[in-house]
């Protein structure tokens, strides 16, 4: 006996399914905390001898903390933000 449901063929189901995996995966991705890094250029030495460094990323200024190396101002820098909160 034959469905009266929808009559999508194989290829158009697997589209649907593969639609609706994708949308899924976008949404937990979103949601997700994970370290990002960022570049961004010293502003300012606050503390050398600790490695403390006031970085400009984009608009907005924040300490950094330098766990190798010592930074001059105006250098490029990469800055790890753990999960991506830039309060932490």
């Amino acid at each position: 006996m034959a469905s009266k449901g929808n009559n999508m063929s194989a290829n158009e189901m697997v589209e649907a399914l593969n639609k609706a995996v994708e949308l899924q995966i976008n949404a937990k991705l979103a949601n997700a905390s994970f370290d990002s890094t960022v570049e961004g250029v010293i502003a300012a030495e606050v503390d050398v001898d600790n490695g403390v460094y006031l970085v400009q990323i984009q608009n907005a200024k924040f300490e950094a903390y330098a766990t190798t190396g010592k930074y001059y101002e105006g250098e490029t820098v990469y800055i790890t933000v753990p999960q991506g909160d830039y309060t932490k």
